[in-house]
């Protein structure tokens, strides 16, 4: 956390608890965009075929 002003405890508690927020939801979104995208909604086998793992590879570098 760079450049912040001086924080009292509950400001950057505060800041903190905002931050873990946000990254948590980035994860969520960009986990649930590979699922629609790249997994398809009735699985055949119990393992990703070859096509889904290469696009969820790209995808991940793409949002990453």
């Amino acid at each position: 956390m760079a450049n912040l002003p001086n924080l009292t405890g509950d400001q950057l508690k505060l800041v903190q608890e905002l931050e873990i927020e946000m990254m948590s939801d980035m994860y969520t979104r960009m986990t649930n965009t590979c699922h629609k995208k790249c997994i398809p909604s009735k699985y055949k086998d119990s393992e990703l075929g070859k096509g889904e793992a290469i696009c969820i590879d790209r995808l991940c570098v793409m949002l990453g």
